[in-house]
């Protein structure tokens, strides 16, 4: 069986709203990239994240239908899961880079290159911060970091951790 962290990303103040996110943390377990393609089809959220080296925050994002280099949801909630579970990353490592990664307070936060998700992109080129609230209740913030940078943070809730049988899914051809 393998244990999918389901979080809450982008939570409010009070905890509402937030966008959902699967968390495998010992993604090593799942090797083949087509079965973790079929895995975040089948959890159908936005996007899962599947942790190779939780000690490195070595790490891949899946959509429901593709790989991303590099997306600030799963991010924020990943850096956020591993820092609760003993691990305080000071970088995450998906495929796009090394993505510097703190706390302050209850906000987690990421830095990236100002091409990356959209609200990284729109902070880079508005050159100031946000908060966007999105959906109900969800809070996004965003503020200029160093070097044209831009860094994206949030508060992140764990919702359950499901259990997963790999062998019931069915991966697709690449």
């Amino acid at each position: 069986m393998l244990n999918v962290d389901v979080l809450k990303v982008f939570v409010g103040p009070g905890g509402e709203g937030g966008n959902p996110l699967g968390v495998v943390v010992e993604g090593s377990a799942v090797p083949n990239p087509a079965l973790r393609q079929a895995i975040a089809a089948h959890l159908n959220y936005s996007e899962t994240v599947f942790v190779d080296d939780p000690e490195t925050a070595l790490l891949r994002i899946y959509t429901p239908v593709r790989e991303l280099p590099f997306a600030g949801h799963p991010l924020v909630g990943t850096s956020w899961l591993l820092a609760r579970s003993g691990r305080r990353p000071a970088e995450l490592r998906p495929p796009a880079g090394t993505v510097p990664t703190w706390t302050e307070g209850e906000i987690t936060w990421i830095r990236g290159e100002s091409t990356g998700s959209a609200a990284v992109r729109v902070t880079g080129s508005l050159g100031r911060g946000l908060k966007i609230r999105q959906g109900a209740g969800s809070e996004l913030l965003t503020r200029i970091g160093p070097a044209g940078t831009a860094e994206v943070g949030g508060r992140v809730a764990f919702v359950e951790t499901r259990k997963l049988d790999p062998a019931t899914i069915r991966p697709a051809r690449l």
